[in-house]
């Protein structure tokens, strides 16, 4: 095995400049599919920063008539789903939005949310301090934590939200999200959390404003709990079929219901990069394929003195990998630029944004398509080796023996290409059209759900006015976030 490495070395030292295209077709190639395994890797395969995460559902409205946007819901119908079903052992739920911090420090927006204590407990531990110790506590980031000054004697100290004074009861982990997406407020999400009144005496059911999360029992599936928040569900509009005419709720594993259409979207993008990742295949095979001929005589010299078939798989396997291995390299480098233009062409609607980075998975990655594309380009020079007689190559010569072969084969791999290109261009087009429509939604999550109560005349969500008395808990500074 190393002697065949050591004579690819050897070999491609005889010819740089191909060397060096091979390399670059592979970073290109294997960069593109590093850099979308990366956002995939962030948005959709990380564990959530919760307990038995794999349990967490997120409940939301449906408008029957024109299903569309996941939408809010009120206190009172929360309610009734906390104590109707039976399919959960952890329930609450939180409204974001952002607060005015005022001290310590210089006046600021932070994004923030309002949570039902309740379900904090079932979220995990603080990295310093505690969750809610009483009304007036206050949860803070991480990220915040470090912006004040990153002191671990910052528990009990004072923060002013909104003009109201709160004591700093709690720090959490970087990796903590709640709510998981909160999109269009930048990297980093939710700064600060406040204990939200689970009772508030002026809950109305028209006020609809709050997401919930609730956990599964154990034993229980995702389709039994959706079962049983829909049997829910219809007792809630029968209670009033005027108001809820339309109405029914559903539940979803959390991962999916932070980005239901983006899943889609990177999907396609993994397969475009895929594509391309196949031409820089075709293109390198093609070159090794050339060298093949070249050396043909050589080839049949080796094959001549006893030289069998895995020998000859492994001197072309292993110069397919000495590239393909480089190409990665250049590829991981190449994906931090990729990767930096994806977030910031994308921040504002793609969640999680700040997770989405290169580790363990994303190297062990880019390793298996460094190996699976040096195994595929290092195939046509065998192929070429193994069907061209070493007695025509010695005898007739190179031209004769070996070229007409090669050129077959050559050919065939420029209508790959060509096919390929033409995928990949219907596969890009149906991409960007995919994002187009996904950053001009506005969100997956909805605050309105006037459809879902036609006969209700009062607005969906009852957010206070600037500078109006805070009678929610609520700041009354809060602007409405986007969030799931």
């Amino acid at each position: 095995m190393l002697s065949a490495f050591s004579q690819a070395w050897a070999s491609w030292k005889t010819a740089p400049g191909v060397a060096l295209l091979a390399v670059v077709a592979f970073a290109v190639g294997i960069g593109s599919a590093t850099a979308i395994f990366t956002v995939i890797n962030g948005v959709l395969l990380r564990p959530l920063p919760y307990p038995s995460s794999e349990r967490f559902v997120s409940l939301y409205g449906v408008n029957t008539s024109a299903p569309g946007p996941f939408m809010a819901m009120s206190v009172p119908e929360f309610h009734d789903y906390q104590q109707q079903t039976t399919s959960f052992d952890a329930f609450g739920w939180f409204r974001a939005g952002r607060f005015r911090l005022t001290a310590p420090g210089e006046p600021r927006f932070v994004p923030g949310a309002a949570v039902t204590p309740a379900l904090t407990r079932q979220l995990g531990s603080p990295l310093l301090g505690q969750w809610f110790a009483d009304d007036s506590s206050a949860v803070i980031s991480s990220a915040l934590w470090r912006r004040l000054g990153g002191a671990r004697d910052i528990i009990g100290s004072a923060i002013t939200l909104d003009e109201r004074r709160y004591t700093v009861s709690g720090v959490m982990p970087p990796a903590f999200r709640l709510p998981i997406a909160s999109l269009g407020m930048g990297r980093g999400g939710t700064e600060v959390w406040i204990p939200l009144d689970p009772s508030p005496p002026n809950a109305s059911r028209g006020s609809a404003q709050y997401f919930a999360y609730a956990r599964r029992k154990p034993g229980v599936s995702l389709e039994q709990a959706r079962a049983d928040v829909r049997r829910v569900a219809a007792i809630v509009a029968a209670t009033d079929p005027q108001r809820y005419r339309f109405y029914t709720a559903d539940a979803a594993d959390l991962r999916e219901a932070t980005a239901p259409s983006l899943r889609a979207t990177l999907l396609i993008l993994l397969g475009a990069a895929g594509l391309l990742l196949l031409i820089a295949c075709a293109n390198v095979a093609t070159l090794l394929l050339a060298r093949a001929v070249v050396r043909a005589r050589e080839t049949a010299i080796r094959v001549a003195l006893g030289a069998s078939r895995r020998q000859l798989a492994l001197r072309y396997f292993a110069e397919g990998a000495l590239v393909s291995v480089a190409g990665a390299v250049a590829g991981v480098g190449l994906n931090v630029i990729f990767v930096g233009q994806i977030l910031t062409a994308a921040s504002e609607f793609v969640p999680r944004t700040d997770l989405i980075t290169i580790d363990w998975k994303v190297l062990g990655f880019s390793v298996a398509v460094a190996v699976a594309t040096g195994v595929l380009a290092g195939l046509a020079p065998l192929w070429q080796a193994i069907r061209t007689a070493p007695n025509a190559v010695l005898t007739e010569g190179i031209r004769a023996s070996a070229a007409a072969p090669a050129r077959r084969l050559s050919k065939a791999f420029v209508v790959a290409e060509i096919a390929l290109a033409f995928t990949l261009m219907t596969t890009s087009t149906c991409a960007t059209w995919a994002a187009c429509r996904w950053a001009s939604t506005p969100t997956a999550w909805s605050r309105s759900s006037s459809p879902c109560r036609a006969a209700s005349s009062r607005p969906r969500h009852g957010a206070p006015r600037h500078g109006a008395p805070n009678r929610s808990g609520w700041p009354r500074h809060g602007a409405p976030n986007r969030s799931c």
